[in-house]
């Protein structure tokens, strides 16, 4: 159930909401699925290019995402879960550098969000779990004596 949360968290954060107005049927959606960026400097006024309430929802999404691969790494050993909570760690940690212009003013911005990269990482993920429940499943099947 967190996965499914992690997400629809990081959907919503990458798609700037936009994906709800796309269901309720206005058509045109944004979808942010790579992205890196670093500014720094002084001179000008840094305007950030996120919303508080995207930024905190990336943090979420991604901070879950940590927490989520690390219980699938720990529980079956899924070597994808290290890659996976990488990219985690390192969205999480860029998002909360972006949330701090809103607690005092500095110029440096660095993002680093691959939602992309993630949906694979999802669908391997799943399958590898679907795999391993499967097999689970066949182990514990009663034997007839």
């Amino acid at each position: 159930m967190l996965f499914v949360i992690h997400a629809v968290l990081l959907v919503l954060a990458s798609t700037n909401f936009s994906v709800v107005s796309w269901l309720r049927g206005d058509f045109s959606w944004d979808f942010r699925y790579f992205e890196y960026g670093y500014r720094s400097g002084w001179g000008y006024t840094y305007v950030s290019d996120y919303t508080l309430g995207q930024v905190l929802c990336y943090i979420a999404a991604y901070g879950l995402g940590v927490a989520v691969f690390a219980g699938t790494w720990l529980r079956h050993g899924l070597w994808l879960s290290v890659p996976a909570m990488v990219v985690c760690f390192v969205g999480a940690a860029s998002f909360c550098i972006e949330l701090t212009h809103w607690l005092w003013s500095h110029h440096l911005s660095l993002i680093v969000s691959f939602p992309a990269v993630m949906v694979v990482l999802w669908v391997v993920t799943a399958v590898q779990l679907g795999r391993i429940s499967s097999r689970n499943s066949q182990l514990m099947q009663p034997v007839e004596v």
